[in-house]
């Protein structure tokens, strides 16, 4: 989600058969002030889902780390 501004940027440089490619991947993305808004909302909305788990998943792994019953090293 985070390229679809980058990947507009190139559709609009882009030549030949590359225009095509990248105006399908910009997904409509003209960057207008909507846009923006809601390109700032959904990242907010991902980050705010995306951080419990990643904190969940390495507390998980650095506790069976810290219990298991043989060295790391062997």
């Amino acid at each position: 989600m985070g390229l679809i501004p980058d990947i507009a940027d190139q559709r609009d440089i882009a030549i030949e058969w590359r225009k095509k490619f990248y105006t399908v991947l910009a997904c409509g993305w003209q960057g207008t002030d909507r846009q923006w808004r809601h390109f700032a909302m959904a990242y907010l909305l991902i980050a705010s889902l995306a951080t419990p788990l990643v904190l969940s998943v390495h507390i998980v792994v650095s506790w069976d780390f810290a219990t298991m019953q043989t060295p790391w090293y062997a």
